[in-house]
């Protein structure tokens, strides 16, 4: 029996370690933050870095805010403007009304262009995390000739049925008492009673199965922020998005490069890797051992060993 509170595409946000928190307060001085009016609302976002190429954020979910990915920024910063994106719906992009018309693919894709036009870009890099590299590549799909190039750091499924990997291997991961505190909080009536608790709890069950080493994913776990967690986005596109989600047919219009970091523990599955790899004129698929859905932090040195020399290309 599927449960309601499934963030199908991206899942799980892990949560930062002690390290992360102290880079997200260094680099809190250094941000610079902008706004474009959108429909209805004002889509915010923050930059770090004081100069070179843009490159955009993406985080996952949908529903949860971009400050996980502080750490991210912190490795790429130095030699590029990185704009962390705060999504419709999370920090202070706050919505009007939350509902199928608001939260849509078509609306997404509306951000990230009026973004693009907001920067005075002509073309964008991506770099998106699981339902942010779904995100990413949908948008390159959308604009092929407004997209630089896009790179994920951890999967978010391209087909409902991938999805559905992604939720077998998760659920396989969890232990016995996992079980019934995921059973618990993911239940429709929870999540209507209580939606941002609900993803919040949902999120430090679901963490350490998002990680190589168990031990590094529940301490992560721990520290996540209900500020950062807006459950009703989730319950929202889970059925205006994921449930009859197919990106295949328009991932053979996007022309730009294409890097997918993929952990061989990822959840998300190796197969979803390849297939979207397989529809991409120029994608690259780059496997990482002992790396799980958040292969950056797993993983660092092998993660930016990749992305920098890839983003250089694009320069």
């Amino acid at each position: 029996m599927r449960t309601q509170l499934v963030l199908r595409i991206g899942l799980p946000i892990a949560l930062l370690s002690s390290m992360v928190i102290a880079g997200m307060q260094a680099s809190a001085a250094e941000e610079r933050s902008g706004s474009i009016p959108r429909d209805g609302f004002r889509l915010y976002y923050r930059i770090v870095g004081a100069s070179g190429p843009y490159v955009i954020l993406l985080g996952g979910g949908p529903g949860i805010d971009v400050d996980y990915l502080a750490s991210a920024a912190d490795a790429l910063k130095s030699s590029y403007r990185v704009v962390l994106l705060e999504q419709r719906g999370t920090g202070r992009s706050v919505l009007p009304v939350l509902d199928e018309s608001t939260l849509n693919l078509g609306s997404y894709l509306g951000d990230l262009e009026g973004l693009r036009l907001g920067l005075g870009e002509q073309r964008l890099t991506l770099l998106g995390h699981s339902w942010g590299m779904t995100y990413g590549l949908a948008y390159a799909a959308a604009y092929p000739d407004r997209t630089r190039g896009v790179v994920s750091i951890g999967s978010g499924t391209i087909t409902a049925d991938f999805s559905q990997v992604f939720d077998d291997n998760r659920a396989s991961r969890l232990h016995p008492s996992e079980r019934e505190l995921f059973d618990y909080w993911s239940a429709p009536e929870r999540l209507r009673a209580e939606p941002d608790r609900a993803l919040l709890e949902y999120l430090r069950v679901i963490t350490p199965t998002d990680f190589w080493d168990r031990a590094k994913g529940i301490e992560f776990a721990m520290r996540w922020r209900l500020e950062w967690c807006h459950g009703r986005i989730a319950d929202v596109t889970n059925r205006a998005i994921f449930a009859g989600l197919d990106l295949r047919p328009e991932l053979d219009k996007i022309t730009a490069p294409v890097l997918i970091i993929q952990g061989h523990q990822d959840v998300a599955g190796e197969a979803n890797a390849l297939e979207a790899a397989r529809h991409i004129a120029h994608a690259e698929v780059r496997f990482l051992h002992r790396a799980g859905h958040y292969t950056w932090l797993d993983q660092p040195e092998a993660t930016w060993g990749a992305v920098l020399p890839f983003l250089a290309r694009l320069r």
